[in-house]
C-alpha cells in the first residue's frame, strides 16, 4: 500500500510526541519528492475550516476573495468616538478555528484614513479556546472586538469594513495540526447557528494580574 496524507496522519496518532517530530519532517520531505517525482501535488487534500456564527444576520458574513490573503470583517454596531477615547467595537462574529491554530486580527490598512481609529493593542491575537456562547447571552459570549482607539472624533457605521484576520499555526499545535495545516488546500468559511458551550465570558475575561506563586 503506497504511503499517503492519509496513512502519514494515522500513524502520527500512534506514536510518541518524539517519534512524532521526527516523523512530521520525514513527512514533509516524502510529500516533496512525491510531488516532485510524480508530478502530482499530494498536499490537496481538504480545505481548513473556519466555523463563524453571526451573531446580527444583518451584518455581512465574512468572505475569502482572490484579490487578497486576509478576511475582512464589519463593524457591527454604529459607534461613535472622540478624539483619544478608546471602546471596543463590535464585529459582530465568534468563531470555531481549526486545530491548533490561532487567528490574527489586525486593522485594514485604510482604516485610520477612513475612520480616524487604530487598535489601541496594536494586534489582537485569538487561541483556539475562545469560541464559546452562552444562549441568548450575547453580552459574555466569545465575540469578536476591535480595540479601537481614536485619533479624531468619528463615527463607525454598522457595516464598515474595519478590520481583517487571517489563521496561523499556534505554538500549542500538535504534529498532527502542523500536517494537517501543511497539506490542506486552503481555507473555506462555514457558517454555524451555535459555538461551543464552554465560554471564555468575552474579551478581555482572562483578567490582567498574573497569579502570585
Amino acid at each position: 500500500m503506497p504511503l499517503t496524507p492519509q496513512i502519514c496522519i494515522i500513524i502520527l496518532r500512534k506514536t510518541s510526541e518524539y517519534s512524532k517530530t521526527i516523523y512530521f519532517y520525514f513527512t514533509i520531505f516524502f510529500l516533496k519528492l512525491y510531488d516532485y517525482f510524480c508530478g502530482i501535488n499530494v498536499y490537496v487534500m481538504k480545505k481548513a475550516i473556519i466555523k463563524i456564527k453571526r451573531f446580527d444576520k444583518s451584518v455581512p458574513l465574512p468572505q475569502i476573495i482572490e484579490e487578497g490573503d486576509w478576511i475582512d470583517l464589519y463593524c457591527a454596531e454604529t459607534t461613535v468616538l472622540h478624539k483619544n477615547e478608546q471602546k471596543l467595537i463590535p464585529l459582530g462574529v465568534g468563531m470555531i478555528l481549526p486545530n491548533g491554530m490561532e487567528g490574527w486580527l489586525l486593522p485594514r490598512s485604510s482604516t485610520a484614513k477612513k475612520f480616524g481609529i487604530i487598535m489601541a493593542n496594536n494586534q489582537g491575537i485569538i487561541d483556539h479556546t475562545f469560541c464559546g456562547e452562552v444562549k441568548d447571552d450575547r453580552s459574555s459570549a466569545d465575540e469578536w472586538k476591535f480595540n479601537a482607539y481614536a485619533l479624531r472624533d468619528t463615527t463607525v457605521q454598522k457595516g464598515d469594513r474595519i478590520a481583517q484576520f487571517r489563521i496561523a499555526l499556534s505554538q500549542m499545535a500538535s504534529s498532527e495540526d502542523k500536517l494537517n495545516w501543511l497539506i490542506s488546500s486552503g481555507v473555506q468559511i462555514e457558517e454555524v447557528e451555535s459555538l461551543s458551550d464552554v465560554v471564555r465570558g468575552g474579551h478581555g475575561h482572562t483578567g490582567h494580574k498574573e497569579l502570585m506563586k
